[in-house]
């Protein structure tokens, strides 16, 4: 059943590609793969391979690897082929990366594999009455590196023994990133002497929110980076009250004047939370997560705390307070 959901999910995502752009990226990184391995692997390198378009990105953003590759859809002979082209050593897993057909070839053909900052909860299937076969491609893993320890409780829970708590090895990127943090002559020309609102990966209702901020706090100014740097145009659009920039045409713009310096790039968000007074995550309306004004609940991220610089550094946390003066309300959220 997992491997016919997966043909079937494999099949939506060429649907979605008609007219969507991520599923487009999904779709055309996968095009040739296995003639692309077989013509530029060595099989001597560390690669890293990705399942989505923005890891891919990111692992290109970064420089983890001389080769960054997507990995083949989840399915019996994709996963073999894959596996005797690249003739691994090792096999790591971060996090929530189950790939059921792949655990079982490296299974079979004895290739240790490791899962590290993953985390578990009770409502995932693996620990369900009806979970036995997920729990089952669990224990092929070599070993676990958790995040909790009420995840190596979970696992143990199901006969999984093989498991070491390690936190999470995200706060130790954010604590490299804080030391290396360097500042921005554009961020200094923009700022002047305002406190500035940085608000990272945002949609449509979070920007919404922060033009009706910004009416309220005139005395700041926003930097605000898309989830979607396609909807460049549209967050222009909303900020059309206020004087613009964007980051693709600073050097022709009077960034000082600006109130709203729009981000249309990746790559810079995590150095730019060291000018901000107040950090703002994006998502929360996006995802369900969040709701309006008098419980507004921010999508976590660890990224305000790689701000850095002369604001203290990691060390230092915000509690930001915005207030609705709307329709007679004062009320703090």
């Amino acid at each position: 059943m997992y491997t016919i959901g997966i043909w079937f999910y494999g099949l939506g995502i060429r649907v979605a590609a008609l007219f969507n752009e991520k599923a487009r990226l999904w779709v055309r990184g996968r095009k040739d793969l296995f003639s692309k391995l077989e013509q530029t692997f060595a099989g001597k390198q560390s690669p890293v391979w990705v399942h989505s378009p923005s890891g891919y990105t990111q692992g290109i953003k970064d420089n983890l690897s001389d080769y960054v590759f997507y990995l083949p859809l989840d399915l019996p002979g994709h996963a073999r082929r894959f596996l005797d082209i690249v003739k691994p050593r090792t096999a790591v897993f971060v996090k929530y990366e189950f790939w059921y057909n792949f655990m079982q070839q490296l299974q079979q053909k004895s290739i240790p594999f490791y899962y590290i900052s993953a985390i578990f909860r009770e409502k995932q299937h693996f620990f369900k009455p009806g979970g036995r076969w997920f729990a089952k491609q669990l224990r092929q893993a070599t070993h676990f590196f958790v995040q909790t320890e009420k995840s190596k409780e979970l696992l143990e829970n199901i006969d999984i023994k093989q498991v070491t708590v390690c936190g999470d090895t995200r706060f130790d990127r954010v604590k490299a990133i804080a030391a290396q943090v360097q500042p921005f002559d554009f961020m200094e020309t923009f700022r002047q002497d305002k406190k500035v609102i940085v608000a990272g990966s945002t949609w449509g209702p979070d920007e919404q929110l922060l033009a009706q901020l910004l009416q309220d706090f005139p005395e700041y100014k926003l930097v605000v980076a898309p989830h979607e740097i396609s909807r460049t145009p549209e967050v222009k659009q909303t900020f059309a009250a206020y004087k613009t920039a964007l980051y693709s045409s600073k050097e022709e713009s009077n960034l000082s004047d600006a109130q709203v310096f729009i981000i249309d790039t990746i790559g810079i968000l995590n150095r730019l939370y060291q000018y901000s007074a107040v950090s703002y995550i994006g998502g929360a309306f996006k995802t369900g997560s969040g709701c309006l004004w008098k419980t507004h609940f921010l999508r976590p991220s660890l990224r305000p705390l790689q701000r850095g610089g002369e604001s203290g550094g990691a060390k230092r946390s915000v509690l930001c307070r915005f207030r609705r003066r709307d329709e007679g309300n004062n009320d703090e959220i």
